[in-house]
């Protein structure tokens, strides 16, 4: 018992320094690679914002190059019913897929709830929605849940996206 205490002590004072330090939000950001990025979260957050409709716009046009843009080369996509994927070639193997399954999207909607900067690093989370068809059901269906990403900010400023996981708000396998 005493050592799960002592545990969950350590972990409360490495999660509060952590959380303290990353909580100035009107200073200079130093970052890996001798990045630094000044302005305050509210500055970030409005460039992210413009990214999302981008893409939001690039989504329903299947317009696959222009999301492309906005990940690393590394980036990790976490879907809520298949494998991750690693690295912009196999996240385009996807979007292929995509196409070859004629997959259609006739809405798609995302909107940032939180966020909060550390360092050269990005960490979003928020809602999603959007109704698509392909060929294995040309019915539209309507999918939402929620997601989380990590962005990263990069040498010239710009901020690219490394880790996205997203999540259905509901069981697929259940009657709906």
């Amino acid at each position: 018992m005493k050592s799960k205490l002592k545990i969950v002590l350590i972990c409360s004072f490495f999660l509060t320094i952590t959380f303290t330090s990353c909580n100035d939000t009107k200073s200079i950001k130093p970052a890996k690679n001798n990045v630094v990025v000044i302005g305050d979260d509210e500055e970030i957050k409005n460039k992210i914002e413009k990214i999302t409709q981008i893409i939001n716009k690039a989504v329903l046009e299947n317009d696959y190059d222009t999301q492309l843009k906005f990940f690393t080369e590394d980036a990790i996509i976490v879907p809520p019913l298949g494998p991750a994927v690693k690295g912009k070639k196999e996240i385009k193997n996807g979007f292929d897929k995509n196409v070859m399954d004629k997959v259609v999207l006739h809405s798609f909607n995302a909107a940032i709830e939180d966020f909060w900067v550390c360092g050269n690093r990005v960490y979003e989370r928020g809602k999603w929605a959007m109704a698509q068809s392909s060929k294995l059901s040309n019915k539209p269906k309507a999918y939402y849940g929620s997601y989380f990403e990590i962005w990263e900010v990069q040498k010239d400023s710009s901020v690219l996206i490394d880790y996205m996981i997203y999540t259905l708000g509901f069981n697929p396998f259940e009657n709906n």
